[in-house]
């Protein structure tokens, strides 16, 4: 939705918008032709990833999530086989942009606390029979004040699947149909409110994207300089490679105890898949599998061509480490016939983890 060019005047545009605040390119003082092309490019790789990742995935969330919503009215006005496995699969569909986010988990999903408020796991079957138990008909519920254990997208997924995956619509009751709809409500709002953060109003100010843009060029900037906007990319990036092996995955494995993501949908393994898809998103500044000339990629392809070339296969071989892991990973997480593949895949998580937080980390500067 938003022009994909980033052009020699943007700098001196943002200057006059924020001349109040004053203006300053980030970067090393020297040479100020060379200086200002250094802020192009920053600006070109901030733009990219917010306009053409960020936003992009996020609007296919907030679209995906409406859906999941109708199918849950659906369900609760006239329940059905056919409406119970839409809702179904409509939980599956809004999850996939919700993982890839997770390649990104910067700005408001992180410091308004959203992401809790959608995604908390384990959920607590108990307080969500507790909050069943306050259902009133049809009436639609506020759930601004319930525990983030008791809702958000695992809690559909409780209510929808089941332990092991035993939930039917035969023992699905009125009550838990109503509440899925509060729930469904739920996790729009808070996704609506991500997306007025992004495009229209940050606590208050300016969108967080401008004020990302801003970074190193005016006072309202949400980062000192350009270059630690973009360090805080790559270390997300580096976060969510470190959390799908040493928590997600690798965190079931090594204790029978833990919690697993998406157990009653059987969905782990595919989210733990879209997790590095979005990295690679990210990395690439593309959903569609084309690299934008000013993403993370490029400016890493420019300096060293062969560190490009390791990024991408790693990034193949996590993907693909990780659909060898058989599913159930509920079941497979504790099985010794599952442990090789198992440990293949956090293997080739963390080298792709140390490898982002060393050096595409330095590459980027």
């Amino acid at each position: 939705m938003f022009a994909r060019k980033i052009s020699t005047r943007v700098l001196p545009a943002l200057c006059v918008l924020t001349l109040a605040l004053g203006c300053q390119k980030p970067g090393e003082s020297g040479d100020e032709e060379t200086a200002a092309a250094y802020t192009d490019a920053d600006l070109g790789l901030l733009k990219n990833f917010t306009d053409d990742v960020v936003l992009v995935t996020y609007h296919d969330m907030e679209s995906k999530s409406l859906v999941l919503k109708d199918a849950l009215i659906t369900l609760r006005d006239s329940p059905s086989e056919a409406a119970f496995q839409a809702a179904r699969d409509a939980w599956l569909s809004v999850r996939t942009p919700w993982e890839q986010s997770e390649g990104f988990l910067t700005g408001p999903v992180d410091s308004q606390g959203l992401d809790p408020a959608m995604d908390t796991w384990p959920v607590q079957p108990n307080e969500i029979s507790e909050e069943i138990a306050k259902v009133e008909g049809d009436r639609l519920r506020d759930l601004s004040q319930v525990g983030v254990s008791a809702k958000g997208f695992h809690a559909i997924e409780f209510l929808l699947f089941g332990e092991e995956g035993s939930k039917t619509l035969a023992t699905q009751t009125p009550a838990e149909r109503s509440y899925l709809v509060s729930l469904a409500s739920s996790v729009h709002d808070v996704i609506s409110v991500l997306l007025t953060s992004w495009e229209e109003s940050f606590e208050g100010g300016p969108s967080y994207r401008e004020r990302l843009l801003n970074s190193g060029v005016a006072e309202n900037g949400a980062f000192a300089t350009s270059r630690a906007a973009i360090d805080d990319i790559v270390e997300k990036l580096s976060g969510i490679a470190d959390e799908v092996g040493t928590v997600k995955i690798g965190g079931p494995h090594g204790d029978k105890t833990a919690p697993i993501e998406s157990e009653y949908s059987d969905n782990s393994v595919r989210d733990f898949q879209d997790n590095i898809r979005g990295l690679r998103f990210v990395y690439q500044g593309s959903t569609t599998g084309a690299v934008n000339a000013f993403s993370i990629k490029s400016r890493v392809k420019a300096k060293n061509p062969a560190l490009d070339t390791q990024v991408e296969q790693l990034i193949d071989d996590a993907i693909a480490a990780i659909q060898g892991i058989p599913a159930p990973f509920r079941t497979s997480a504790a099985s010794p016939a599952a442990d090789a593949k198992i440990t293949a895949a956090e293997t080739v998580l963390r080298e792709l983890r140390d490898l982002l937080a060393t050096d595409v980390a330095e590459a980027v500067k």
